[in-house]
C-alpha cells in the first residue's frame, strides 16, 4: 500500500492548523466566559439598583407615614388647646357673674361642642386679630 510520507513542512502547516483551531476555541470560550461575566456582572448591578430603590421608597414612605402622624397630633394638641380656651372663656365669665351675685361657682362641665356657626365665628375672628397683628408688625417694622 501507499503510504504518504509527512514531510517537516507538513508537519509544522499541520501544527499550525491545529493550533490556529485551539486558539479559536480558546478565544470563543474566553469571549463567552467574557460574556457570561458581564452578563452576571450586570445582574448584579440590576439587583443592586433595584433594592437601592426598594429601600429608598419604603424609606420615604415611612416618613410621609411619620410625618402625617406627627401633622395629626400636633392637630388635635391645637384643638384642643382651642377648646379649652373658648371654655376657659365662657367659664370665666359664669365665674365673674357668681362673684358679683355672691354665689356659688358651679362646678364645670366637659366643654361642648363647637357648632359649625360658633367655628366660623372663631375661624373669622382669629384671622382678623392675625391680620391685625401682621399690620401693626410692618407698621413697626417702617419705622
Amino acid at each position: 500500500m501507499f503510504q504518504r510520507k509527512s514531510t517537516p513542512q507538513c508537519q509544522k502547516q499541520h501544527r499550525h492548523t491545529v493550533m490556529d483551531a485551539i486558539d479559536e476555541s480558546e478565544e470563543a470560550t474566553a469571549s463567552s466566559e467574557e460574556l457570561n461575566q458581564s452578563t452576571q456582572q450586570m445582574q448584579q448591578e440590576l439587583t443592586v439598583e433595584d433594592k437601592r430603590n426598594l429601600d429608598a421608597v419604603a424609606y420615604f414612605k415611612q416618613r410621609v407615614k411619620d410625618e402625617e402622624e406627627r401633622h395629626n397630633e400636633h392637630h388635635r394638641l391645637l384643638k384642643a388647646r382651642l377648646l379649652q380656651a373658648i371654655a376657659q372663656t365662657e367659664g370665666s365669665t359664669a365665674d365673674s357673674d357668681c362673684w358679683l351675685n355672691n354665689g356659688k361657682i358651679p362646678k364645670k362641665g366637659e366643654p361642648r361642642k363647637l357648632t359649625k356657626e360658633e367655628k366660623t365665628l372663631i375661624r373669622s375672628q382669629v384671622k382678623k386679630a392675625c391680620i391685625a397683628s401682621k399690620k401693626k408688625q410692618r407698621l413697626q417694622d417702617e419705622q
